[in-house]
């Protein structure tokens, strides 16, 4: 008869769940049918009930988790703690020993003490309604009975870990949940990772993803690395998307191995009737499975097969949205703001306008698909603007739109919210969403009279500079005055009280920016720090309504969150002499010149025109930035009356955390504060787990990464702003890591929007997943005369920190340095690549189509005179 504490792991399948977990019983099952699974041995239920049997410990943990609360993180540690004490001061009954050690004698034999890897396996763990992925501990490479104890006790206890606790609570788990765990002989392998057999956003069906890192796939697990990755079509498993490991040359797969583990992956999909998770490793170049589990995406609706977003996209679109929505934007984000911007443009009514460039699922934004819909809508929209955009002028935005934004602003800002019912807050709500898209209808208006002005100017400057007639473009529109240049010359100036002070130096040198905050809050009784601190608040109330990420309601602001700005300060301060921008005056007086230069002879009827245009173009340039800062005012607004709401329907149960209420929309809110629907919690469940599994994957814009050279030796995408710079790589993903660039690195970054520009004063070089020519790293790099590529697809994947790179801003250009070069290739071209951002492609089709909606409203102008009364004697 079997022990009753452990059973061979290839005596145990799918319906041992309730008898050793999940994890065991799908690996057991996989053994069992031939699959190429590492032997080993599980450790029953039994056996954790008979520890918890052993001298009281069941008792002992019971007392720990007496009247937890769950839902409140401190307690849920201080259990937590106790628990794992109580764990560690315990020994196994003495029969459990006994067997455990006769089992790894067993399975390691003939070497006394070779090692095993040690994985919870709960019987909640890789359930198809919920993974339980991440929440029970792994030991690997345990060697010895003594340390295999220690391992086992380790996964018992960690069943009952903070996160653990959290888990199981909101999975409102039976009462027989409970630990086994599986011990499996140690593999070595060169290369380790996991394998989607289906899309784990979305459940479609018609690709798989294959991700390898080298050695361990722990880490990858874990989320501690980025991987090389291979997205797989079926049927025919051909390669439609390849992104290499960072800081690697060659592929770590080749498209052979990367089919074969696709191909079992299907298998084991097949056998077990659903897609499947699968973690494996290649030991000595052949497949070993570590895992596998059932995608807890559920499936999609029966509709068609579709590519995988990156593939559907056109051309251009990929660029701009990525620049913008670096992460998926929330339900409430869609309802309350985006819908209502984009819904803005044009001149149609708001109820002709509901098509959004996203893939959404139960109303979470899971993907990137602008449809033909939108592009239709979105060209209609356009067209119509154009239309009517002779009754407008860019000046309106500054003498009449801005002052009554500024109106609306100011009053909406001082609402006491606090004193406002649950249905005057979602009314408040509504308000502000309304005014906004009231703001943006009018500045789209403002927009469309602008490119009136500038169609001209761009077909003068395309005849007269060819392809670099949008670089001379982007110079001619140097050195305006805007909002963001007068709010960084103000960091300028906070960084300078920073550099002037040896205190304020060490502090921002020596702590990170969480800890700073907290530093400079408990020091104020120092005079200069005290001075700083009034200098700080004073510049956050003037522009701490500055976003901190993409656009969204659930970004904080700088004002909700100064550590970004203090993570900037403190770069800033150690740059020494900042760029001041004031080269980009004489850029642009220098580009003006040169055109006005070549204007002569006939072409010299021009000038009035092109002067006329180039204010005009400026007048548009001024508006974009100010405009942009002005309206992204109300998101503050949107965010600190759904945090209100939040507050208050956390403390009355209804939600877990007051940010629940951005997985809401904004009806649902509405709905929630007259007291419907109180029964959410199944669809904030629902909600978090998708747009959780949507971050992890969300598509991010991918191009054609062309190379010379030595396989990733020199990358080519759009050269955006004149010069050559060395410098060595700093990737800086978000706004937290601002604080890690140092004066002369290279900024590589996935994008940039105006909270970034303080960093091109201290940047040697810029390169930019995102944008074009006409971009914000674009233009900011030409207003600090500093080089920039942009639109370099995988660029936060392909370099890596601290490597030498030589960044080409005309060419469009980066050579890794660190890298060798092929003898017979030359370190640049002589021309931009033509990727899907390059101003070679852009230019001509933007002419074109703003030609093309000048004379619709130029038609449309006319009709309308030609309706009209013809005055007496005409």
């Amino acid at each position: 008869m079997a022990d009753p504490f452990i059973l061979p792991l290839d005596a145990v399948g799918r319906a041992d769940r309730a008898q050793v977990g999940g994890k065991a019983a799908h690996l057991g099952e996989l053994l069992r049918a031939g699959f190429p699974v590492p032997p080993g041995f599980c450790l029953t239920v039994g056996a954790y009930r008979a520890m918890l049997a052993q001298d009281g410990l069941g008792a002992r943990l019971a007392a720990a988790l007496a009247g937890l609360d769950p839902a409140d993180p401190d307690a849920r540690q201080r259990a937590a703690a106790a628990v794992r004490a109580a764990w560690d001061a315990a020994s196994l009954p003495d029969a459990l020993a006994a067997a455990l050690e006769w089992a790894y004698r067993d399975l390691v034999a003939p070497e006394p003490d070779g090692p095993v890897a040690v994985r919870s396996s709960a019987t909640l763990e890789d359930a198809a309604g919920a993974s339980f992925a991440g929440q029970g501990e792994t030991f690997l490479d345990v060697r010895g009975v003594a340390a295999l104890h220690a391992a086992v006790r380790g996964c018992w206890a960690s069943f009952w870990s903070s996160q653990a606790l959290a888990y199981r609570a909101r999975l409102q788990p039976g009462a027989d949940d409970a630990p086994g765990v599986l011990v499996q002989r140690m593999v070595a392998p060169e290369v380790a990772g996991v394998l989607f057999t289906a899309d784990p956003v979305t459940g479609a069906t018609d690709w798989l993803v294959v991700e390898a890192v080298p050695g361990l796939g722990e880490a990858l697990v874990q989320g501690e690395t980025t991987p090389e990755r291979y997205v797989l079509g079926r049927p025919d498993l051909a390669v439609r998307e390849w992104t290499a490991a960072p800081g690697r040359a060659g592929a770590l797969l080749s498209v052979a191995q990367a089919q074969d583990l696709a191909r079992l992956g299907l298998r084991m999909a097949n056998w077990f009737g659903a897609p499947q998770d699968v973690e494996w490793a290649l030991v000595q170049g052949s497949p070993v499975i570590l895992q596998s589990r059932p995608i807890t995406t559920p499936p999609p609706a029966a509709t068609a097969p579709s590519p995988p977003a990156s593939a559907i996209l056109p051309p251009r679109m990929p660029q701009m949205l990525a620049e913008r929505f670096p992460d998926p934007p929330t339900p409430f984000d869609v309802s309350a703001a985006l819908g209502p911007v984009l819904g803005s443009v044009g001149a149609l009514p708001r109820r002709w306008s509901r098509s959004l460039p996203f893939v959404e699922q139960d109303g979470v934004v899971v993907g990137l698909a602008p449809s033909g819909r939108f592009a239709g809508e979105l060209w209609l929209r356009l067209a119509t603007l154009l239309a009517v955009s002779w009754r407008y002028r860019t000046a309106t935005w500054f003498q009449e739109e801005l002052p009554a934004l500024e109106r609306a602003l100011a009053t909406l800002e001082a609402v006491d919210l606090a004193a406002c019912t649950d249905q005057e807050v979602a009314a408040y709500l509504s308000t502000v969403s309304e005014r906004m898209e009231a703001g943006f209808r009018a500045r789209w208006r403002s927009v469309a009279a602008a490119l009136r002005t500038l169609a001209p100017l761009l077909v003068l400057l395309r005849f007269l500079e060819g392809p670099r007639a949008a670089a001379t473009l982007g110079d001619l529109l140097a050195g305006l005055p805007t909002v963001t240049t007068t709010m960084n010359a103000e960091l300028a100036r906070l960084a300078q009280q920073i550099a002037a002070s040896p205190r304020l130096a060490a502090l921002f040198r020596d702590l990170a920016p969480e800890d700073l905050e907290r530093r400079l809050a408990q020091d104020e009784g120092d005079p200069v720090i005290a001075d700083f601190q009034r200098a700080l608040a004073a510049f956050l109330a003037r522009y701490g309504a500055r976003e901190t990420g993409g656009f969204g309601v659930a970004n904080p602001s700088w004002q909700d969150d100064p550590a970004v700005v203090l993570a900037t300060l403190a770069s800033l301060a150690q740059a020494g002499n900042l760029r001041s921008g004031s080269e980009s005056a004489a850029l642009a007086q220098a580009a003006q010149a040169r055109v006005l230069a070549r204007l002569v002879g006939p072409l010299r009827a021009l000038r009035g025109p092109f002067l006329k245009a180039l204010t005009g173009a400026r007048e548009a340039y001024r508006l974009r930035e100010d405009s942009h800062f002005h309206l992204m005012r109300f998101l503050p607004l949107l965010r600190r009356g759904a945090l209100e709401l939040g507050r208050r329907w956390t403390a009355r149960g209804l939600l877990r955390e007051p940010e629940e209420v951005f997985l809401l929309k904004l009806k649902e809110v509405a709905a929630l504060a007259r007291g419907e629907g109180q029964d959410l919690r199944p669809l904030l469940e629902r909600r978090a787990r998708r747009r959780a599994q949507a971050r992890q994957s969300w598509v991010r814009a991918r191009g054609d990464v062309q190379t010379d050279g030595a396989p990733g030796a020199v990358l080519h995408a759009t050269g955006a702003s004149r010069g050559v710079a060395i410098g060595r790589a700093r990737l800086i993903r978000d706004e937290r890591e601002f604080h890690r660039l140092r004066p002369g690195e290279i900024l590589v970054a996935p994008y940039t929007s105006p909270s970034w520009t303080p960093l091109f004063a201290v940047a040697a070089g810029v390169i930019a997943e995102t944008g074009a020519l006409l971009s914000h790293a674009a233009i900011v790099a030409r207003e600090y005369g500093i080089p920039a590529v942009v639109g370099l697809a995988g660029a936060t994947h392909l370099l890596h920190d601290g490597e030498l790179l030589a960044v080409d801003g005309e060419r469009g250009a980066v050579r890794r340095l660190d890298l060798p070069m092929a003898p017979d290739r030359l370190p640049v071209r002589a021309e931009p690549a033509r990727t899907g951002t390059g101003g070679r492609r852009i230019l001509p089709w933007a002419v074109v189509g703003t030609l093309a909606l000048g004379l619709l409203a130029l038609l449309a102008r006319r009709l309308r005179h030609r309706g009209t009364a013809a005055p007496p004697g005409a």
